[in-house]
């Protein structure tokens, strides 16, 4: 059962499934959705691939600097979900990134990136964690 959450969606259409789903006895015919019986009786006539629609990857600037943040440090202990003030080290860190990025933009990644660190430890110390 655990195959179907895991299996790629770009090998079929929602349609085909489905219809694999009534052949297979999995959805009995009087459950299945509306749309099916009108998708049957008219199918579009242009089938659209998957590679026609290329999803791109879309990266923030802090998402990089978190990214190198957690690599650099793997376990960073439990955050407190009861307590809305609380913050995580890396969302502190990322605060404190892109204030850097906004004073100082001559600065490049890797600057910012370790000025940020020095700050966070300045940080962490004056409030005694």
């Amino acid at each position: 059962m655990a195959q179907h959450f895991v299996r790629k969606e770009t090998t079929g259409s929602i349609f085909y499934r489905v219809t694999g789903l009534l052949r297979s006895g999995q959805l009995k015919w009087k459950e299945r959705p509306l749309w099916y019986d009108v998708y049957a009786a008219n199918p579009p006539y242009i089938k659209f691939s998957v590679e026609s629609f290329l999803i791109r990857k879309l990266y923030y600037k802090e998402d990089i600097a978190m990214a190198r943040f957690y690599k650099q440090f793997r376990s960073l202990g439990a955050i407190n979900i009861g307590n809305e003030e609380s913050q995580s080290l890396c969302k502190k860190f990322t605060d404190l990134y892109k204030t850097l990025e906004k004073t100082c933009p001559k600065l490049g990644e890797d600057e910012h990136y370790q000025k940020a660190l020095v700050m966070l430890n300045e940080k962490l110390t004056l409030e005694g964690k």
